[in-house]
């Protein structure tokens, strides 16, 4: 019986004699989703899409810290964004990509499935030239690479913009045109943004060999913090966008049992936190008091809202009069060392939030949940769990990596 590794090879091995070069970059694309979904079944993690769930892979498998392999971090995503755009992507272009892209699929299949080597038919169609070059990284005077580079608007033009580093006081030159496989998108609709004097961060910044700057992410006017629910508001099952977001600032507010049951899952919590030593019956009275009208307008709450309630108040009392071992640490984790609604900025992306609880030492973040979380398309995501049991992935992993001060 071939394994699961071999099986996607002979897959890739029939796509490479698909002649229609769109079919098989879709072919490609449902090789490498299908890969990564099976690796990724039994894991307890919600991923919005094949760019996390190829993040997540990279880290659990050391990819960018192998030297060997560290240029394939950003060639598989290289392939991902092509993926994405095969439709509006010439067919040339896709021509001359499909064998480093075809390499990148083959080489990312092998490492997380690892123990057999990838088959000849398909290492003959690999490109001959030698793998791309990394454009070196901005770096400190101790040479550190810089991950955020502030900058002031002079002028810019078609392809450039033309920016004095707040460091320094040097001209610098910022490529927002041009795509490629350090860059997380198009940048061309920020050129209706610019204003001369306005500032921006350089998000990763690399040099070309023109000399001009290659951004990872472009933050328009860094000083303005915009706070992360707003962000999540622009992500939908069916899409994302920032007109979402604006749809739901003119939208009616609806008053629903799911939101309901988490404002009071935070009173609780309050109580809890503050050595408050409420019944449920004076709890839920003073919650009814504060939201009146709101429950006035909700129609989808019955009894079984106290039953739920309970449970939400069981597992917070669980939390915080328990002590709790951290699962990779093996350390004890007490109520006594967590800050309560700690409130967060990054001055690299620009934004702002809270959370709900956050563990002394930044180890570990409690947020609570009360309703079934979107995007459950597949056996992966995380299913509907109590209050404040589960810590992972929040707005806070991306402000910790980009060095949150």
């Amino acid at each position: 019986m071939l394994s699961e590794n071999f099986y996607f090879y002979n897959d890739l091995i029939a796509l490479t004699r698909v002649k229609n070069i769109k079919g098989r970059y879709q072919a490609l694309g449902r090789i490498l989703y299908s890969a990564i979904d099976q690796k990724l079944e039994g894991v307890e993690v919600k991923f919005a899409g094949p760019l996390p769930k190829i993040q997540y892979l990279i880290r659990e498998y050391k990819i960018r810290e192998n030297n060997k392999d560290r240029s394939l971090a950003s060639s598989i995503n290289g392939t991902r964004n092509r993926l994405r755009y095969i439709e509006t992507t010439s067919n040339t272009e896709l021509t001359e990509s499909f064998p480093h892209d075809l390499k990148s699929v083959c080489k990312f299949i092998a490492l997380i499935y690892p123990g057999h080597d990838i088959p000849k038919e398909l290492t003959e169609l690999f490109p001959l030239e030698k793998e791309e070059t990394f454009n070196e990284r901005i770096k400190e005077d101790n040479g550190e690479a810089i991950d955020s580079l502030r900058c002031i608007i002079e002028r810019w033009d078609e392809k450039l913009i033309y920016a004095t580093r707040a460091d320094n006081g040097h001209i610098i030159s910022i490529d927002y045109t041009t795509t490629g496989k350090y860059s997380s998108g198009d940048w061309t609709y920020i050129k209706d943004l610019l204003i001369v004097g306005e500032q921006l961060n350089i998000i990763r910044p690399r040099i070309k060999d023109d000399g001009s700057i290659s951004p990872e992410l472009i933050i328009f006017n860094p000083d303005y913090l915009i706070n992360v629910t707003s962000i999540a508001s622009c992500f939908e099952e069916y899409g994302d966008s920032a007109i979402w977001n604006l749809l739901s600032r003119i939208k009616p507010n609806t008053s629903t049992r799911h939101t309901l049951l988490g404002n009071f899952a935070g009173q609780l919590l309050d109580e809890a936190a503050y050595g408050e030593t409420k019944s449920y019956a004076e709890s839920i009275k003073d919650f009814f008091y504060d939201n009146a009208l709101s429950i006035a307008c909700c129609n989808d709450i019955n009894k079984s809202f106290h039953e739920d309630a309970m449970i939400q108040r069981k597992n917070i009392n669980d939390i915080m009069h328990s002590n709790h071992i951290h699962q990779k640490s093996n350390e004890s984790l007490s109520a006594k060392d967590l800050i309560l609604e700690p409130s967060f900025f990054c001055e690299s992306l620009g934004l702002q939030g809270r959370m709900d609880f956050i563990h002394l030492d930044q180890s570990t973040i409690i947020e609570q949940k009360s309703g079934k979380g979107a995007y459950a398309i597949d056996k992966t995501a995380v299913k509907q769990q109590p209050c404040g049991s589960r810590a992972g992935t929040s707005p806070w992993w991306i402000v910790r990596t980009m060095r949150c001060r």
